[in-house]
């Protein structure tokens, strides 16, 4: 793999508001300079001052993906382990601010991960994979956790189908996502009203499907209904959609109506890329004495940034993030939560724990300034933003492999990345030099989709063209069974 340095990074995945009171609570994973993962938890009193720590109290790999609260137990969803060890992971705390301890999960017997969770009066639900495949999960009290065939079946059912999204709401849970309808990705949800038998929701398909790929990416209960965002991609690319229910049966026509949506020309990226658009892509009701009266989402994609709020689901109001942070497209605006008077937003990109606040009043010391803030600006809060590399292209020539990289370095504050390239030499597609770099390689595995390939006369090489942190590097004497190129 190709070092890039940058040092121990984080990959944050949730943020869960205080229910009334209580600590804001960030959860994700820290990585050292080896790579290794940890789940981690961040708390605050405010969403400004940050103080964190292991899951569980120990140093154990693995990593944290997603959180939930019910009443007064918060659960957190992830793994355990890593490559063909990683095993689908729970840890529960009883209090607000009770420790973690793990859970009792049955094993895989594939790698398995969990990814999604949600809480609410049918018992705690998870989603995820195992081996590869769609997985759910249940539990009664969150100490116990089985395995959801049935669920897993009728899911699986429709063509392509991905789960998103997860929701407790009343006596019912939801999942939404997409399915396959012919060349496009629509909408899709599906629900139970006992937490064993599901089926995918006919009625809402009329009004989810349309023209064009369309895609839903979170869920959140709003007064006594739901909402839903994500995005609808048009000819001049994508933008973010809202749909309401009152009941989830019924769903209304998707609404576009976003305030200040991020809209750059396409080709204008701050250097990473050329794709446009925006997608709405979380949503989280605002906790109140009254119940879920307003919801707050964030969105984003290359062309900037966006954090909105909205009283009824259809119309959305902008949260007007400082101009550095709206048009910036070295990070992404994922992941946000919300009292009546704070905002916290995460970037949920690995790699890249950049975290910004929004108080919408000053009060008297030490209650943080009005105004956006940026937390992780201390690379000491949530870790260091770690630099990428991008294989960008591969070639033999002269008896050698050539491989040019883009490597992009995106500051600690939020602001434009820079981009540089380089190109490394090999003899033999197993190591790699450079002024200024080397490869470092890691256990055998296959090539990954879309991966860089130049025969030499010894056989062929490979180089992942993924975006990441480093760069995987393969040979093979034939083409068709590969190997990792070792140290």
């Amino acid at each position: 793999m190709l070092d890039v340095g940058g040092g121990p990074s984080a990959t944050l995945s949730s943020v869960l508001a205080p229910p009334l009171d209580g600590p804001w609570l960030v959860f994700g994973t820290r990585t050292d300079a080896a790579g290794r993962p940890q789940p981690m938890m961040w708390s605050s009193p405010d969403g400004t001052t940050w103080t964190s720590g292991p899951l569980g109290g120990t140093p154990a790999t693995g990593r944290a993906q997603a959180a939930a609260h019910y009443k007064t137990v918060t659960v957190v969803v992830g793994s355990t382990g890593d490559a063909a060890a990683q095993q689908a992971a729970v840890w529960l705390s009883p209090g607000a601010t009770a420790p973690y301890s793990p859970q009792v999960v049955p094993a895989t017997t594939g790698p398995s991960d969990m990814t999604l969770v949600t809480a609410g009066l049918l018992g705690m639900f998870s989603a995820g994979t195992v081996d590869g495949r769609l997985a759910l999960w249940s539990s009664a009290d969150g100490r116990h956790w089985s395995e959801l065939p049935a669920a897993e079946r009728v899911i699986g059912a429709s063509p392509g189908a991905r789960v998103e999204a997860l929701l407790a709401e009343g006596d019912s849970v939801y999942a939404a996502g997409t399915v396959q309808s012919g060349p496009w990705l629509q909408p899709a949800l599906w629900s139970t009203s006992d937490g064993l038998d599901w089926h995918l929701v006919g009625p809402a398909q009329s009004s989810f499907t349309g023209p064009g790929n369309r895609i839903i990416y979170s869920l959140s209960p709003l007064g006594t209904g739901l909402v839903a965002v994500g995005a609808i991609d048009q000819p001049s690319g994508w933008v973010p959609a809202s749909w309401i229910s009152p009941d989830g049966q019924s769903w209304s026509l998707p609404s576009l109506d976003f305030q200040s949506v991020p809209r750059l020309p396409h080709g204008v990226a701050d250097g990473l890329g050329t794709a446009g658009g925006t997608a709405a892509r979380s949503v989280s009701a605002v906790p109140t004495l009254v119940g879920p009266t307003e919801v707050v989402a964030a969105g984003g994609g290359p062309d900037g940034q966006a954090v909105w709020q909205s009283s009824d689901g259809l119309h959305w109001t902008s949260l007007a993030l400082p101009g550095p942070l709206a048009a910036s497209a070295s990070w992404r605006a994922e992941t946000a939560a919300s009292t009546i008077d704070s905002t916290v937003v995460l970037d949920s990109e690995a790699g890249q724990p950049y975290v910004v606040t929004d108080h919408r009043a000053a009060g008297q010391a030490p209650t943080p300034p009005a105004g956006w803030s940026e937390p992780s600006a201390d690379a000491a809060t949530f870790g260091a933003i770690r630099p990428q590399a991008v294989p960008v292209s591969l070639r033999a020539a002269a008896g050698k492999l050539e491989l040019t990289v883009e490597k992009i370095v995106r500051p600690q504050a939020i602001g434009g990345a820079t981009v540089s390239t380089t190109t490394l030499v090999s003899a033999d597609g197993t190591r790699w030099t450079d002024p200024g770099s080397a490869l470092l390689t890691g256990p055998p595995r296959l090539p990954a989709p879309g991966a860089l390939a130049a025969r030499l006369t010894t056989g062929w090489a490979a180089v992942s063209a993924a975006v990441g942190a480093s760069a995987p590097t393969w040979t093979s004497p034939t083409g068709v069974a590969w190997a990792r190129s070792p140290a």
